[in-house]
């Protein structure tokens, strides 16, 4: 969390350094603060996202943040094509789910507003149903979409740790990598590994 405070603090640091560099007509110096800027969205975005997943880590396996962060990465590198898919898949589904609930949600507000009150206007009701929405569709997703990055990371730890036939769902085990060259408790440590392995009797 400090590292991301420090990284965001940075990066608006970067625009109020923009914006004196815009007034005193330094285009150079714009240019090179715009890309800079970009630069140190994208460590945050990064950031943020393997955050995220050093969470699903502790919650998963019950280790310390800096190892889960070790173990979220390595784990990342190593189904960069999973875990890819699944980011565009899902913020497709995102942004379809957000905009069905925030639009649902006020098309219907003022379905019922003006069965209620046919006579009055509808501005101010249509305007809080909005805003109800809106915050409604973005918790909403937002649990969405780390329980979808959770179910990866489960069926990818299942599928490693050798439990995919026990745990996996039967939908999903045609797509269980079933390499036998494929080395299992690579997520894990040396002690850990051993006590995964009598605990799937692999």
């Amino acid at each position: 969390a400090f590292i991301l405070a420090l990284v965001q603090f940075i990066r608006y640091l970067c625009k109020y350094f923009e914006k004196q560099a815009a007034a005193q007509k330094n285009r150079v110096m714009v240019i090179v603060l715009k890309v800079l800027g970009c630069i140190i969205w994208c460590v945050e975005k990064c950031i943020k996202f393997l955050n995220k997943n050093a969470y699903i880590q502790v919650a998963l396996m019950g280790t310390n943040f800096c190892t889960s962060a070790k173990n979220a990465f390595q784990l990342i590198i190593r189904n960069m094509f999973r875990f890819g898919v699944v980011a565009i898949l899902g913020t497709v589904i995102h942004y379809i789910g957000w905009t069905v609930i925030f639009v649902g949600t006020t098309v219907i507000g003022y379905f019922i507003f003006d069965a209620f009150h046919p006579s009055e206007d509808s501005l101010l009701p249509l305007l809080t149903y909005a805003a109800t929405g809106y915050i409604v569709a973005h918790l909403y997703m937002n649990v969405f979409g780390l329980a979808v990055d959770t179910s990866l990371q489960c069926f990818i730890a299942a599928e490693e740790m050798g439990c995919a036939e026990e745990y996996v769902p039967g939908p999903l085990k045609s797509l269980v990598d079933s390499n036998p060259g494929k080395k299992k408790w690579k997520m894990f440590g040396s002690s850990k590994a051993r006590f995964l392995e009598a605990l799937c009797g692999a």
